[in-house]
């Protein structure tokens, strides 16, 4: 069942559909939810990505059959934080609060997907840490970590999750060469971030790595990327989106056979202009299937090849 209709709360009678399994309020403009959705006890999917900040209660403990959750981007927590102990069958956890939310639940076993927001100054990272290191944790099933915090000391959270091969980071001002270790990891995307040369090193020698999402004012510190031949030695994907400081594509992409497709967003003119066919760096991507860089007026579309 999905609700996309402009009314601030669902009806009290959704509550009697005690069999239903999927519920999505997705882009509506619900506020909160009543009580009796804890009644859905054979809920699976529960979808709470509403257009405004939405009331959550602790309304999840019931419903053990639940797979996945995805909590509102923009949300609080009315009464007691949020316990999802209970939630043995969850698989995906979206937008979980670490202030507003147990984080002990989180090692729940069967867990694939897990997005964790911590907001600035919070201090329930460092406790979420100790809680791991002190338990032995092995998250064995855990695939794809979006962390978004606004201060450093997530890059240590991300060592507890040793067999993701999706990795989403916002905010952090370092990677850590552990990563190195981790055989699964295929794709990385870095929003904020304040890595300099010699952390984009770290990404370079990912022997795995095939999908690289550089966006929204990452790389702040980096003028200057310098590539090796043979690093990422099976890249096929480049985003890089809204990275004003960067003045040049590295050298070394022209020795990127793998790479298939590059998109630049919102980067700075000058750099694009480079990249036309009649720049001077145009020989770094001419090699590449598949090249859209968009700008604020134009795209430009470059299928070598086709």
């Amino acid at each position: 069942m999905c609700y996309n209709y402009y009314s601030n709360e669902l009806p009290s009678s959704i509550g009697n559909l005690v069999h239903l399994r999927f519920l999505s309020v997705k882009d509506s403009v619900i506020r909160r939810f009543s009580s009796c959705v804890a009644n859905l006890m054979c809920m699976q999917t529960l979808d709470l990505h509403a257009k405004v900040r939405m009331t959550v209660s602790n309304m999840f403990k019931n419903m053990k059959q639940l797979r996945h959750l995805y909590l509102p981007w923009n949300h609080r927590v009315s009464g007691e934080k949020l316990s999802l102990a209970t939630l043995c069958n969850l698989q995906t956890l979206v937008n979980l609060y670490s202030e507003d939310s147990d984080l002990n639940d989180v090692e729940l076993s069967n867990l694939t997907k897990l997005y964790i927001v911590a907001p600035k100054g919070s201090k329930h990272l460092e406790k979420l840490d100790e809680m791991l290191k002190s338990r032995s944790i092995t998250f064995n099933h855990l695939r794809s970590l979006y962390l978004l915090e606004d201060h450093s000391g997530g890059d240590i959270i991300v060592l507890r999750f040793p067999f993701i091969s999706k990795l989403r980071l916002f905010g952090l001002t370092r990677l850590p060469e552990e990563l190195l270790r981790y055989p699964n990891l295929v794709k990385i995307k870095l929003y904020n971030t304040y890595l300099e040369e010699d952390q984009i090193e770290v990404l370079e020698k990912l022997p795995e790595l095939r999908v690289l999402h550089l966006e929204f004012g990452c790389l702040k510190e980096l003028k200057e990327w310098t590539m090796e031949e043979g690093a990422m030695p099976r890249l096929c994907r480049l985003n890089i989106d809204h990275c004003q400081g960067l003045r040049a594509l590295p050298d070394g992409l022209q020795y990127s056979t793998t790479l298939k497709e590059l998109v630049l967003k919102q980067m700075p003119i000058e750099l694009c202009s480079r990249l036309d066919e009649e720049g001077e760096d145009f020989y770094k991507i001419k090699h590449v299937p598949s090249v859209i860089i968009t700008e604020r007026q134009f795209i430009w579309e470059l299928n070598h090849g086709m």
